[in-house]
């Protein structure tokens, strides 16, 4: 390193220490303003002693500090001279410096190793596309030749029991590797062409492609197995596959005869015709209470599968009769039934999917209530996977959210929208279990849910309930924050400058919220920026209702 460097570098330590010195004298109380100025700072940082070290007999004795109250006025806000202003600003300056290099290295970092990455890639993918696209020829003409001898085979045998359901299962599998390689193959010969059609396989709202892949072969054949051999081996799988297919290529209502048939056999024909679309005026019209407007289900009680694999009927029911059900208008009490069968078996490979689709249609069919318990239910059950060591599930904040959204909804077309009411719903569906830790996040979300409908009021009590209950979380200043602002935002200057107050008392150091989370350092952070905007909104508010009140005195 350089002299220049170097001197840089000591620069910057000695700005550093100097600022953190600063800071933590500031924010304990012991600095008073002329120490800078009069040179005292420096000389204590040049002659700083190692740790444990006594303190000079000229300065007094450290002294314990009390237990931290919570006043009713605002705390003083230390004031800082000319000469501090001047240090802090060159220490900001110094790390804005340090981080548009940081920024620039990095950059150039990511360059050269997307370089180096990419290079790689491309010696890779000369060394072997030959080989590749070899192997790709060679499996492409053996499913030729596989499918021309089972054609021939069923050809020839068409009625065996046992050969010929096998050899059409086979052939539909191939049908089906076919179709899916002759779509991916001309779908990239399009993109290679540069003039791609787009417009094939678009949805009838213009967005995602949809797969064009022709099944008809494979779709044809499932067919076949099941009217020709009822008593086949896999019909099972033969059955879901058809059904599988059927809902990709969006005929869904055959599909649904389907899925039925593998999941209910003993009430449904998987090859009958299935059930038209429910006729959507007719159903508006059979509407009344929004609670009441699809009436439960209970087509499926009673249900024998066609199989005794678990999984399998697992995903036919949510993925298949569920979904299908949930999509369909007036079929939501139907769908609110399918995903009670997985939703209530834990072990199921789909109970956490069954029982957010099932809050959802309890949510859709303004059945609140319903649906708050199953949302519940979501969140709890991935509560208990990360405490196991598992990941979180993706829908969990949703999750949350919802509850929140269906606390704040009218239950009933007969009622407004009633803040008051919202909050003792939820405080009495929660009153008995405020101990677990899923219940913090629902009344912060409760309170964030209240301040967009303005309910200010609802709100701070939400976010009070939050931090009463689990005082020592590492996020708490922010959530306390919030209630400061719902009090300004209700126009309560008064009430604003009292909880500013009472947050910059609350996580103060020696607080118990502080020592609790004295090794957190992003808590830390947060503690500091917070406590500091606090302390300042509050003098602010303080200084201008003295003014306020001497205009009035005079």
């Amino acid at each position: 390193m350089n002299a220049i460097g170097t001197s840089f570098a000591r620069s910057l330590a000695r700005r550093v220490f100097l600022g953190t010195a600063l800071f933590g004298a500031l924010s304990a109380g012991s600095l008073s303003p002329g120490l800078v100025s009069s040179g005292l700072l420096s000389s204590q940082v040049a002659n700083a002693q190692p740790a444990g070290t006594p303190p000079p007999t000229t300065q007094p004795a450290p002294v314990a500090p009390g237990p931290v109250t919570v006043a009713p006025q605002a705390p003083a806000i230390p004031t800082h001279t000319p000469e501090e202003l001047v240090v802090l600003a060159e220490i900001e300056q110094d790390l804005k410096r340090y981080e548009a290099s940081a920024g620039q290295h990095h950059r150039r970092m990511q360059a050269i190793l997307s370089g180096e990455y990419k290079d790689r890639k491309g010696l890779l993918e000369a060394r072997y596309a030959a080989k590749i696209a070899n192997a790709e020829e060679q499996e492409y003409e053996r499913r030729l030749s596989a499918i021309a001898l089972l054609e021939k085979f069923i050809q020839d045998y068409p009625d065996h029991q046992k050969f010929t359901p096998d050899a059409m299962f086979r052939l539909a599998d191939l049908y089906l590797e076919q179709a899916e390689y002759e779509f991916e193959k001309s779908f990239d010969e399009q993109l290679d062409s540069g003039e791609p059609d787009f417009s094939v396989g678009i949805d009838d709202e213009g967005d995602e492609p949809l797969a064009a892949a022709d099944y008809s072969k494979s779709l044809a054949m499932w067919e076949d197995i099941a009217t020709k051999f009822p008593n086949y081996r896999q019909k099972a799988s033969t059955l879901y596959l058809l059904a599988y297919y059927l809902k990709q290529t969006e005929v869904e209502r055959k599909a649904l005869q389907v899925f039925r048939g593998l999941v209910c056999a003993n009430k449904y024909d998987p090859m009958a015709e299935p059930e038209p679309v429910p006729d959507l005026a007719a159903a508006r019209a059979a509407l009344g209470e929004p609670a009441n407007a699809t009436p439960p289900s209970n087509k499926y009680d009673g249900c024998e599968p066609l199989t005794d694999n678990k999984e399998l009927l697992h995903d036919a029911w949510v993925r298949g009769v569920g979904d299908i059900h949930f999509l369909t208008a007036g079929e939501l009490g139907s769908a609110i039934e399918a995903y009670k069968k997985v939703a209530t078996d834990e072990e199921s490979k789909f109970y956490d999917e069954a029982l957010y689709k099932l809050a959802w249609s309890h949510y859709r069919n303004d059945d609140f209530l319903e649906g708050i318990d199953a949302f519940d239910k979501s969140v709890m059950y991935s509560d208990a996977l990360v405490a196991k060591g598992g990941d979180p599930l993706d829908l969990r904040p949703e999750a949350v959210q919802y509850i929140a959204i269906s606390f704040t909804d009218p239950w009933s077309i007969n009622e407004q929208p009633d803040p008051v009411r919202s909050y003792d719903r939820a405080f009495d569906f929660y009153k008995d279990r405020l101990d677990e830790p899923h219940v913090r996040d629902v009344f912060i979300q409760l309170g964030e849910t209240f301040s967009i409908l303005e309910a200010y009021t609802q709100a701070a009590d939400s976010w009070r309930l939050a931090l009463k209950n689990w005082p020592l979380e590492p996020d708490n200043p922010e959530i306390h924050q919030r209630m400061v602002t719902a009090f300004e935002e209700m126009g309560d200057r008064d009430l604003a400058a009292e909880e500013a107050g009472r947050l910059a008392a609350t996580y103060a150091p020696g607080s118990e919220w502080y020592t609790a989370n004295e090794t957190n350092r992003e808590a830390m952070e947060s503690q500091r920026r917070i406590g500091e905007r606090m302390l300042r909104a509050a003098a602010e508010s303080t200084h201008k209702s003295a003014q306020n009140a001497r205009a009035e005195w005079k």
